[in-house]
């Protein structure tokens, strides 16, 4: 809601401010105390924008404008009840007003009433200006709730309206991937470039989506599209490169990562990936430089310490390997993997007290990782916010993939998605891993051994 500020703002504040310093009255007309007011909560400067509001109120204590200043400093200062008050008065007052009508539906959203905010969003769209504006928060409103459906049509809508809003557009594939509807998403971004061809963020997101399907070759396709589109486009750039490294294509990876030292500043990151594939060729000198170019550039890169860790460790040069692996730990001392390389480096240069400490401290990390982990994956399961848990669950199994307590969380969490084969499949896993840690299963679902849950359940197993 806040105005531009004009050529005479300067002169204006000036004037106010002088006025507080020397206890003057002088007037003010409301356009003047409204740009005064926001420029000071621009600034956070909200006393100074107090002192202007009272000065405002005094004035003109029946001017909209102002009133509607003082409902903002009220949701500053959370004094939300008198906040909606007023607001309800201005409504009344104005009942088409887009402006009353917005900061309403957002203290709805901070009082947590967001379906109320959305009724609210929903009328405004009738004489709203800016109807672009309205859907994108109605998108808020509804993923703030968990109806990702809604949400995703709300950002269809931006996208349709503006096909530019590129935050809409990431959106919209968000809220695909969330409820697991990737072809779905494809559809929509191949409809999408349909019309808008040179759109690099949709081709971009679309090989993400492809990448993830496994589609590689349909992926680096989009990857193309996307810098024919734009060839200034590094993440475009980046995505490839890290694709065709994933494909063994080292050299093509290679000259891909380059690229983007010509059209954005050099990261340790990009350095590293260019020393991983020049590692991968064999050609481990060149990945030494490489590494130690990434170090340059940001000493405090852990991943590139345990690189050249492993390049000495190849080379048997273990005091070197020792050195490198020693900084990645003072870097990061709950890495598990930092710690079996130290434990490894010394069992073989004969340090038998410092091997044993390593492989100690990894495997205490890795059993405090999981159990924070589950505790509170728990907490989730227990409010009963199953896809918020499928989520974590879905990290976790990366890296504790062998984990039966993991695999029987999965098969519960995928039972209350009514995802009844999946539930079946990591019960079974579960079930192979330690068949004795189904009293987890029980404790955490125990809705599931209701008679008609259960058959359910049993009869999806048979059909296995």
């Amino acid at each position: 809601m806040f105005p531009q500020y004009s050529e005479e703002f300067d002169h204006s504040l000036k004037k106010f401010e002088s006025m507080l310093r020397t206890n003057d009255t002088l007037f003010f007309d409301t356009d003047e105390f409204e740009q005064i007011i926001s420029y000071y909560i621009d600034e956070s400067k909200f006393n100074l924008a107090k002192k202007a509001l009272k000065v405002a109120l005094e004035q003109h204590p029946d001017a909209f404008i102002i009133l509607m200043m003082k409902a903002e400093l009220l949701i500053i200062d959370d004094e939300n009840e008198s906040a909606m008050t007023l607001l309800d008065h201005l409504e009344v007052l104005e009942p088409q007003n887009e402006e009353v009508g917005l900061m309403k539906a957002n203290l709805l959203s901070k009082l947590n009433r967001h379906e109320a905010s959305i009724q609210l969003l929903e009328q405004l769209l009738d004489f709203c200006t800016d109807s672009n504006e309205i859907y994108s928060l109605l998108g808020v409103e509804y993923l703030l709730i968990d109806d990702y459906e809604s949400a995703n049509e709300c950002y269809k809508q931006c996208v349709a309206l503006d096909p530019h809003d590129h935050t809409a557009l990431y959106n919209v594939v968000f809220c695909y991937d969330f409820m697991d509807q990737q072809e779905k998403a494809v559809e929509y971004l191949l409809d999408f470039i349909e019309k808008e061809p040179y759109s690099e963020i949709a081709w971009h997101q679309l090989g993400n989506i492809y990448k993830d399907l496994g589609k590689e070759q349909k992926a680096l396709e989009a990857y193309e599209y996307a810098l024919i589109s734009d060839e200034y486009f590094v993440g475009a750039y980046l995505e490839k490169a890290k694709l065709l490294e994933q494909k063994q294509a080292y050299h093509q990876a290679i000259e891909n990562y380059k690229i983007t030292f010509q059209l954005d500043d050099p990261t340790a990151f990009v350095y590293h990936r260019i020393g991983r594939c020049f590692e991968a060729l064999g050609e481990n000198a060149k990945a030494s430089q490489w590494y130690k170019k990434a170090l340059h550039e940001d000493p405090m890169f852990d991943k590139a310490w345990m690189s050249m860790t492993q390049l000495h460790m190849k080379k048997g040069s273990l005091d070197k390997a020792l050195h490198f692996i020693n900084k990645a730990i003072s870097l990061d001392d709950e890495n598990t993997a930092y710690w079996e390389n130290y434990a490894l480096i010394n069992k073989k240069l004969g340090n038998v007290s410092e091997a044993e400490y390593g492989m100690k401290r990894s495997e205490a990390l890795l059993d405090d990782q999981a159990d924070y982990l589950l505790a509170d994956i728990d907490e989730v399961i227990f409010a009963e916010e199953y896809e918020e848990a499928l989520l974590m669950l879905e990290d976790a199994h990366e890296f504790f993939d062998n984990s039966s307590e993991v695999h029987y969380r999965l098969a519960g969490v995928y039972f209350m998605l009514n995802k009844i084969e999946r539930s079946v499949y990591h019960l079974q896993l579960a079930h192979d891993i330690n068949p004795e840690k189904i009293e987890v299963f029980e404790t955490l679902f125990p809705v599931i051994f209701a008679p008609e849950n259960f058959k359910l359940l049993m009869d999806a197993f048979d059909e296995m």
